[in-house]
């Protein structure tokens, strides 16, 4: 009985022996399996944290790089509105230079168009020419150019051959005449009654014979043409002419 014992007893010593032994060889598994999850859960951390932190140098540079464009924007954006806001000065300043401009000009065609108006108003002209052809004409006759070329203003008259001033001023008168013939055709210009200029034409049909003459008339003062104080003269029509304007 008491070997039993003895003999149990060792048996439960070399069970629980055995079973710590097995208890350690676990704890040592495990530990070993710990171990390695851990370094496993860790050499993953670190990669994952190495990823992490290259995201984040990449966001980084990814926001630094978008406030440089930003800003290079904006520096683009307040150079547009810098050159629009001068080229608007400037718009501004060409139309406000161009309205004074055509006020100018308005001015101008408005005071240009008056003078026009008051220069045609006073504008006095006439031209006319010898058509009828005649015999002879007498002494101190006055010579009809009953053809009139040009007209305006008034004042010269076709059937008497009279100029009749209707406006004050300063005129200039042209006459010509063309002898007949072999005679002589002597005519001059008669202002106010009074012989003023001459022209004389000798020696054949187709020789002409011309003067001017200039003279202050008032209104109603009249001018015309007359052969001189000899019987008879010999005048062809065509190149006989007779020319006044008011110039002053």
């Amino acid at each position: 009985m008491k070997s039993q014992m003895t003999l149990m007893n060792a048996m439960n010593v070399d069970l629980r022996n055995m079973m710590e032994n097995s208890n350690m060889k676990i704890e040592n598994k495990t530990d070993i399996k710990l171990k390695e999850v851990r370094e496993d859960i860790e050499e993953k951390s670190k990669h994952s944290l190495d990823k992490i932190r290259e995201v984040q140098n990449t966001l980084t540079k990814t926001s630094s790089d978008l406030q440089s464009a930003k800003s290079g924007i904006n520096n683009r954006l307040n150079n547009a509105e810098s050159r629009l806001s001068s080229v608007s000065s400037k718009l501004t300043s060409l139309e406000r230079e161009q309205e004074s401009q055509e006020d100018n000009f308005d001015g101008q065609i408005s005071r240009l168009s008056n003078r026009i108006s008051k220069e045609e108003a006073r504008k006095v002209a006439f031209s006319a020419k010898l058509e009828t052809k005649r015999s002879h004409y007498g002494k101190c006759e006055k010579i009809i150019f009953d053809e009139v070329v040009y007209s305006h203003g008034g004042g010269y008259s076709s059937s008497t051959g009279i100029f009749t001033a209707p406006k004050s001023g300063t005129y200039l008168f042209t006459f010509n005449v063309q002898g007949g013939y072999n005679n002589t055709a002597h005519v001059g210009l008669i202002v106010r009654g009074s012989w003023t200029t001459a022209a004389i034409v000798q020696g054949g049909p187709k020789r002409t014979g011309g003067n001017a003459g200039i003279a202050y008339l008032s209104s109603g003062d009249k001018v015309w043409i007359q052969t001189y104080n000899q019987q008879k003269y010999y005048i062809w029509p065509g190149r006989t002419t007779f020319n006044g304007i008011l110039i002053d």
